[in-house]
């Protein structure tokens, strides 16, 4: 059986697989570009916690693994990134809490730190945002 790349959903690969060839090699050199140069050793380790891995994955099937921004949208995009709407660094205490996780593509995911930098104001719209679509979608 195949399926579409995760990542950029336009490639065929084997259902076994998660990223097409020309996506896996994207994501390596971006990613040990991106980990070299981290200081928040406490959440990068949770994001290797078994018990972040199993909420995580309850997450996913919440949100049947679609991005909920682009099923907003009418489209259909593979979840690639779990998302912490008020994030880690802001509270701690909400990591594991199911209303403060969203199922995002890797697109939408970074559109929507684009907008948290943005202002303390447009971060809050995007957050509140970002509850009414968990609203609308789960059950």
């Amino acid at each position: 059986m195949k399926k579409f790349c995760s990542l950029c959903n336009r490639n065929l690969i084997d259902i076994k697989e998660k990223y097409c060839n020309s996506c896996k090699a994207k994501i390596g050199i971006r990613h040990s570009i991106y980990k070299k140069d981290r200081k928040d050793t406490k959440e990068q380790k949770f994001y290797s916690s078994k018990d972040w891995i199993r909420v995580r994955n309850i997450i996913r099937g919440l949100d049947n693994n679609l991005c909920l921004m682009c099923l907003n949208k009418n489209e259909l995009n593979n979840s690639g990134t779990i998302h912490h709407i008020k994030e880690l660094k802001e509270d701690w205490s909400k990591r594991f809490e199911k209303d403060n996780l969203i199922s995002l593509c890797e697109s939408c995911h970074q559109k929507i730190h684009r907008k948290y930098l943005m202002s303390k104001e447009e971060k809050l719209k995007v957050q509140h945002d970002l509850r009414v679509l968990i609203e609308k979608y789960r059950e």
